[in-house]
């Protein structure tokens, strides 16, 4: 929550500031979206992009730092595993794993934006690119 929410286009009050800091006292992890932003798109229309740029190359692979749990929402996106669409992967490849195979070296660091969804997916093609140089 405290990594990722603030990136995300949260609802105003009458001054400007987010809501999310108001109500985080009474309510602990509470937030609202601005359902106006057009960043904030319904379920289906990710659901329907995420499967379109996914199935746009031959054979994907998903890579994520830690993203054991990713793949489980990534899934979650067309409902159970068995609904998961014909030619998208079942599993994710994880870096950290891969990092551990190679002797675990010290990874290229994230020189800003972390928790930032793009950022982070920049950085992990960087540290993928590293680590298969070590391969």
């Amino acid at each position: 929550m405290k990594n990722v929410v603030p990136h995300l286009p949260l609802s105003r009050d009458c001054q400007g500031g987010p809501v999310i800091k108001q109500r985080e006292a009474q309510h602990p992890g509470w937030f609202s979206l601005d359902l106006d932003a057009s960043e904030v798109l319904p379920r289906w229309v990710i659901a329907k992009q995420v499967r379109e740029f996914l199935l746009a190359g031959e054979n994907p692979e998903l890579w994520a730092y830690y993203g054991e749990y990713d793949h489980v929402v990534l899934c979650q996106l067309w409902g159970r595993m068995i609904h998961l669409h014909k030619g998208l992967p079942m599993f994710t490849c994880d870096l950290k794993q891969e990092a551990v195979r190679l002797g675990d070296p010290r990874l290229p660091e994230q020189s800003s934006g972390q928790h930032n969804a793009l950022a982070d997916a920049r950085w992990n093609q960087l540290v993928f690119e590293f680590l298969r140089g070590l391969r």
